[in-house]
């Protein structure tokens, strides 16, 4: 199973990152959540959440996951040592993977170009995905990169990236009692 690691800046959105998390970890995937700074991290909504780690340039994973949230992005975007981690893993072909804003950070690093992507509506004619090729669906899966529209497809999300690595999301969304 992947071992997936979950970006957390302040002002992450709080749905976009548990879901995700919650669905991943049921389905038996490792999942480690890593902060930018502190280890208490306050989401969009004022929420603290205790991150697994703090922020570590060398950290291992298969797959890089950015939560979106407009604070929170903005967090992730304008950290260098996050865009370097994007770059690595790009050279290092693992999944990246993002949600409703998120992409721009992706972009920013310049991991987008000629690539299927979706984001937010709000970023769809950002400077930082010119280059890549949009649509509107509720989850974009081109190669190895994962992205999705926001909080009401967080859910939709968190399956499809299940699904790439084997799991019978059937059974988990009959577990989860999703119709």
């Amino acid at each position: 199973m992947p071992k997936i690691m979950v970006l957390l800046a302040e002002g992450f959105e709080e749905s976009e990152a548990i879901i995700p998390i919650d669905v991943w970890r049921r389905a038996g995937f490792e999942v480690v959540t890593m902060a930018l700074h502190d280890q208490l991290v306050v989401s969009s909504h004022r929420i603290p959440v205790m991150a697994d780690v703090s922020f570590d340039p060398e950290a291992e994973f298969d797959v890089l996951f950015l939560p979106g949230g407009g604070v929170g992005t903005e967090n992730l975007r304008n950290d260098p040592r996050v865009i370097d981690l994007v770059i690595r893993a790009q050279e290092g072909h693992k999944w990246l993977t993002a949600i409703c804003a998120a992409p721009t950070v992706l972009g920013s690093a310049g991991v987008l170009h000629n690539k299927w992507v979706t984001s937010h509506p709000s970023v769809k004619d950002s400077e930082a995905l010119q280059g890549a090729l949009y649509r509107e669906d509720p989850v974009v899966i081109d190669g190895k990169l994962i992205t999705s529209r926001g909080v009401g497809t967080a859910l939709t999300f968190a399956y499809a990236v299940a699904e790439k690595f084997g799991v019978d999301v059937n059974a988990l969304r009959k577990a989860m009692v999703v119709s």
